[in-house]
């Protein structure tokens, strides 16, 4: 007998091309590869003649098993399976078993395929439905009959007298190899991208071996967990004696058929039991041994009473009862398990040992430390704390209780050789109780990534932040830290995973060299070329030193500045919630009337009373010449911007190539764009720390302070009296474009389509005129209000007077929306020129997005455009395979030591973004006995609560809970379902997106807003 092993198709690949690995070399277990399997199976069932179809690393899989028979398909790029099997013609020649290389299956398995009495044989899977949840939304190879004869296709339309899905497993017996052989001939001399499907079609006496859910696919390593797993209770009773760092609680387990009224099941449940309190939960056949997780899908009864008969039935009832679920058929070996409740608990929650969207190796803890051990899994708790842990750290866990747990959980991948396990935990003081063990639910086909690629990018990540601590020649500060939200907050702008264009663009335009130009014209420390921003593993991080330097005055003494940045930020260390408000609540950015508060907390530091003057005095300076414009004034900035449109339209209508008109629009969009916003950006952050500082210090009211912002006329509320106007067809949908069209959410993200592009997807033109276009400020209000500061700026002897100062808050806040909105018609405009390029090459959008601006500007000097295609081409599969890197590796938000790269704790209600989608969509508020229309919208609950779970059999676009954590109910079946979603918001971003009538989810940026 032979057996063929075709694995010439793609594999996975590693930023470093050479370690690119063929699919069937994953390691699955303990340096196991899938190969493996296969090969001890065959070596089990005496099959020796093994042959290997090769293409994508064919010498790596020779180079691991050289003593089989090899074949190569060089056209492995675009052929397909059945042009691998026609290089095998050759030694077809007996009974014959072909099978994937990326799949997996029992020796009982192959030996029922081999066994049949068919001349072929295939084997499927009726079990499809219950193994991939959402399977509706992936292509599968699906087996069904036609006209009594069995057909296997692709195509997503089939659904009447569908079998299930095809598993690649295919036996042929000697006699029908002939007519196998030919029709294989035939086949490919027609069509070469032909799949192994069109073979098998051709033949109608054909035995189905139906393997029930037995096999599993490289596609997601959490498919081979799966298929090896028991049932809850199997898995705990098999681990109870074997663990010594945790403990398993007793159990009492039987089947559905055992329990009746009649049965003795409650007294042997009492007489095993010594506690008061029990836990009735469900452990059903398909909860935890198939891709779906079923997670929260069934019952559990907590503290149920031992000595109440009544209530133990009941519990055992709703528990039954729940495996009928959305007309599931109960089966008769679905179990019942009964467990101690635990009491006085002070710690519980879950462990992920893999990471639920890409798999990469990080610990994922999500506890309360509560007494409620179902807070985390029912998305009820309030309070979460998330732990996220590299599992090759080398930094010590603080925490005893999450030490101890770590510690169990390698203890138990250890003893199942398993990594991507999904464990429930509760501790009752220092004891460690281990409630739940299943493999990790996710979606086929999620991210994969190798490890060694993580392991290397971390490695290099600890070196560079700790080169970073050296003393800098044009930076004073002795610590170093880095953000994503501080400052110019590249994680608002360009979101914490941009692609390629959009992170290059942003430090092009931005964070390169104009950040630290404009804080120099304005008076504060030059830092030359320190960029404001760098890469780490993709993600853009401000250097707060850099960032904190730029905020010290220029004559300022070095000794008195360098020790400023290390209060500043041993300040953030200590405050790191403010991490996005460094301006208002951490840095001395200007002089501000609540000077005095900051004053003492510099004494409490340890600066010295001649210091804190010499500071105080500095900062005096510097505000007083930006407030009165000597250096920098905004009239003067708003005439660089002026510039632009007519700079543009020449451009636009020159002659000059594509990438020429881009290099033009961007220089001229950082010299008369992004250098007077920044600029006019930091006159509006010291008007706003001015007004805000008399607010601290109850000198204004909210109200005041509200109603004085609300009367500044920026270039927003422009566009509310427009869209009015248009609403009431005073104003044309042309004239409105003109003016906005340019605009798009992601303003520096090509693929973002803008107003002009996607009008009818942003603009609502059947919305009411019931809105209030302007509120302005009474003159009796704005009598007290300017009282007010006139007796602050006495008091503090600035060089302004009251009527300088609110005019420059006013104008200041206008013009740095105004400037905004008009340098972004040249970035808009640069977007579109980068498509028109990608169009001439036959590049999408969407490739594009994977360049670096650098990549295009460069074909402005080079005058031979010869293999452009293949060299842009190049560039984006690198760029794709850094970006997967990019999403798997996890990173804290604030980084002060290169020890933070390997442990660091999610900030309280943090939204969970599930998925790595991003959508726009119109959104629905749940209600409990109220019916609404949900297909198509995000859906927004306040609690995600498995109840809910009817929202999946509609169309639902995204779904937002207010509660909820990384590791609760619903985060696992959006995961599983492919779902975008964003898991406990928290009251402020929830009750603030509620308002909107559409919001955009971008989970692969951690990004959530509101569109009008």
């Amino acid at each position: 007998m032979k057996y063929i092993i075709l694995a010439a198709g793609d594999g996975i690949h590693s930023v470093d091309n050479k370690n690119n690995l063929p699919k069937c070399l994953f390691e699955i277990e303990n340096n196991k590869t899938v190969l493996d399997t296969t090969l001890s199976i065959c070596n089990t069932l005496d099959i020796t003649d093994i042959n290997i179809v090769g293409g994508f690393e064919i010498l790596k899989i020779m180079q691991k098993y050289p003593n089989y028979k090899y074949f190569y398909n060089e056209e492995w790029k675009k052929t397909n399976t059945l042009y691998s099997l026609f290089k095998t013609l050759s030694i077809l020649n007996d009974e014959t078993i072909i099978s994937y290389s990326d799949v997996i299956f029992s020796k009982d398995i192959i030996s029922k395929l081999i066994n049949t009495n068919s001349m072929i044989s295939i084997a499927y899977d009726s079990l499809w439905q219950t193994r991939y949840e959402g399977i509706k939304e992936r292509s599968f190879e699906k087996v069904y009959k036609k006209d009594n004869k069995i057909q296997i296709t692709k195509d997503d339309n089939i659904n009447n007298n569908l079998l299930g899905e095809f598993t690649g497993l295919i036996y042929i017996s000697k006699l029908k190899i002939k007519q196998f052989k030919n029709k294989i001939k035939e086949i490919i001399y027609n069509n070469k991208q032909a799949t192994i499907l069109e073979l098998i079609n051709y033949f109608s006496d054909i035995e189905c071996i139906d393997i029930k859910g037995q096999w599993a696919e490289t596609d997601s390593i959490q498919d081979i967990e799966h298929f090896k797993f028991g049932t809850k209770a199997e898995t705990l009773n098999s681990l109870k004696l074997k663990v010594n760092l945790s403990y398993i609680l007793d159990q009492f387990t039987f089947n559905v058929n055992d329990f009746s009224e009649d049965s003795n099941i409650v007294l042997k449940i009492q007489k095993h039991f010594k506690c008061k309190l029990l836990v009735v939960r469900s452990s059903a056949l398909n909860e935890d041994t198939h891709n779906s997780s079923m997670a929260g899908n069934y019952e559990s009864i907590l503290k149920v009473p031992i000595n109440n008969v009544k209530k133990i039935k009941e519990a055992i009832k709703k528990v039954i009862l729940s495996y009928t679920k959305n007309n599931q058929i109960q089966h008769k070996d679905n179990q019942i398990l009964v467990q101690p409740y635990l009491e006085n608990v002070s710690m519980s929650g879950v462990v992920f040992t893999k990471n639920l969207q890409t798999s990469s190796p990080y610990y994922t803890i999500n506890y309360d430390e509560s007494s409620d051990t179902e807070s985390v899994t029912s998305g009820n708790g309030k309070d979460l704390s998330t732990f996220i842990c590299y599992k090759n750290f080398n930094t010590k866990i603080n925490n005893i209780k999450l030490n101890k747990l770590i510690k169990a959980v390698k203890e138990i991948e250890l003893i199942t050789s398993l990594d991507a396990i999904d464990i429930e935990f509760a501790f009752v003081d220092d004891m460690l109780y281990i409630l739940q063990v299943r493999p990790i639910a996710a979606i086929k086909n999620s991210i994969k990534i190798l490890e060694q690629d993580i392991d290397n990018e971390i490695i290099n990540l600890k070196k560079f932040i700790k080169s970073s601590k050296r003393k800098q020649p044009l930076l004073v500060g002795r610590q170093v830290a880095f953000g994503i939200m501080p400052d110019w907050n590249p994680a608002e702008i360009i979101g914490i995973n941009p692609k390629t264009l959009s992170f290059s663009l942003y430090k092009y335009l931005i964070t390169d060299d104009i950040w630290a130009k404009s804080r120099k014209v304005l008076g504060y420390k030059d830092v030359e070329h320190s960029a404001g921003i760098v890469s780490f593993s993709g993600r853009p991080y401000v250097d707060i030193r850099m960032s904190f330097n730029t905020f010290i005055p220029n004559n300022l003494d070095d000794k008195i500045s360098e020790t400023l940045v290390d209060y500043f930020i041993n300040k953030l260390k200590q405050n790191p919630q403010d991490h996005d408000k460094v301006e208002f609540n951490i840095a001395i950015t200007a002089y501000d009337f609540n000077l005095k508060k900051k004053q003492e907390e510099l004494k409490k530091y340890g600066f010295k009373d001649n210091e804190i003057n010499e500071i105080i005095k500095c900062y005096k300076e510097l505000t007083n010449n930006i407030i009165n414009q000597n250096n920098i004034s905004i009239k003067n900035e708003l005439k660089k911007i002026s510039k632009l449109k007519i700079k543009r339209n020449k451009i636009i209508n020159s002659n000059l190539t594509i990438p020429n008109k881009i290099l033009c629009l961007i220089e001229d969009c950082k010299v008369y764009g992004t250098l007077p916003f920044a600029n006019l950006a930091r006159f509006g952050f010291i008007g706003s720390i001015f007004i805000k500082s008399l607010l601290e210090k109850n000198i204004l009211t909210q109200v005041e302070y509200d109603n004085f912002f609300k009367s500044i006329h920026t270039i927003a509320k422009s566009f509310t009296d427009d869209y009015q106007l248009l609403l009431s067809n005073k104003l044309s949908k042309k004239d409105f474009i003109e003016q906005y069209g340019h605009l798009r959410p992601g303003t520096y993200d090509i693929n973002s389509l803008t107003y002009a592009e996607n009008f009818k997807q942003y603009i609502d033109i059947t919305a009411s005129l019931d809105k209030k276009i302007k509120e302005n400020i009474n003159d009796t209000m704005y009598d007290n209000f300017i009282d007010k500061i006139n007796n602050e700026i006495t008091s503090h002897n600035l060089d302004f007077s009251t009527k300088e100062l609110v005019t420059f808050v006013i104008q200041a806040t206008e013009a740095r929306e105004l400037a905004k909105f008009l340098f972004t018609k040249n970035l808009s405009v640069i977007l579109d020129l980068i498509v028109d390029f990608g169009k001439e090459y036959n590049i999408s959008r969407e490739d594009l997005a994977y360049l670096n601006i650098n990549d295009i500007l460069k074909y402005s000097n080079i005058l031979s455009l010869v293999n452009i295609k293949e060299d842009l081409k190049n560039l984006i599969e690198i760029n794709k395979k850094k970006f997967l890197l990019t999403s798997a590796i996890n990173l804290p938000e604030l980084i002060f030591d290169e020890n933070d790269i390997d442990m660091f704790y999610y900030p309280q209600l943090k939204p969970n973004f599930i998925t790595h989608h991003n959508l726009i969509a119109p959104i629905v508020m749940l209600k409990e006995n109220k019916e609404i229309n949900i297909n198509n919208k995000i859906i927004f609950i306040e609690n995600a609560d498995p109840g809910y779970d009817w929202i999946f059999s509609h169309n639902i676009k995204g779904l937002v809970t207010k509660y909820g954590g990384a590791a609760s109910h619903m985060a696992i079946r959006c995961a599983e379902f492919d779902l975008p979603a964003a898991i406990g918001c928290g009251d402020k971003i929830f009750d603030k997106l509620i308002k909107f009538n559409k919001i955009n989810i971008d989970c692969v940026n951690h990004k959530l807003e509101g569109i009008s």
